[in-house]
């Protein structure tokens, strides 16, 4: 498909959207507005796979209680993740795959509010910082990929109270100190834990 500059016109007055919108792979260039977060009935964003986006007001789209899949991987996508993740009563978070852009500061301490998440995959970006001990309060996490970024610090040991973690992959950070040697951890290689 063509790429083309401005596919989001109708964003600003449509409010009654289906539930999913995926455009991923289409080419689209530009920035993702602020306006999609008012789609109330959206809860699944897949603009993701290799687009050309540049710039998304994360904070804008945490507002949005009703999303549960949030895939935006794979873009030029640049600046903070938001302190505002997590920060709405009762969202519903299930993936947010915002991996392979360019996002850069540290993870908040708020994502640990997201009692939803199932995977969270911030893999391939520019994120420093230490990995937020917030981590411990995503009960229903299953699926953590943090890899290749700048991590600093030790993996919090409270992360092995995560009982329904299976995957679990920290490899070319900046970390230092013990591995968490219970709960998961057990069984892991030493390649999900490769340090730069």
């Amino acid at each position: 498909m063509e790429a083309y500059q401005n596919p989001w016109p109708w964003v600003v007055t449509c409010h009654n959207l289906s539930e999913r919108l995926e455009a991923s792979s289409c080419g689209i260039k530009g920035i993702i507005p602020n306006e999609i977060a008012n789609l109330s009935n959206l809860i699944w964003l897949e603009i993701g796979g290799h687009n050309e986006l540049t710039s998304v007001e994360l904070s804008a789209l945490w507002r949005n209680k009703n999303l549960q899949i949030v895939d935006l991987s794979y873009n030029n996508l640049n600046g903070s993740l938001g302190s505002e993740i997590g920060s709405v009563q009762g969202m519903q978070m299930q993936v947010l795959n915002l991996s392979g852009n360019q996002f850069s500061g540290d993870i908040p301490n708020t994502i640990g509010r997201l009692e939803h998440l199932e995977k969270l995959i911030f893999s391939s970006n520019n994120l420093h910082g230490y990995i937020p001990e917030s981590f411990s309060e995503l009960v229903a996490l299953q699926y953590l990929d943090l890899s290749h970024n700048n991590l600093s610090g030790a993996i919090p040991k409270s992360l092995e109270k995560l009982e329904n973690l299976v995957y679990f992959n920290v490899s070319f950070n900046q970390l230092s100190g013990e591995i968490p040697n219970e709960g998961l951890f057990k069984n892991l290689t030493d390649r999900f834990f490769h340090r730069q």
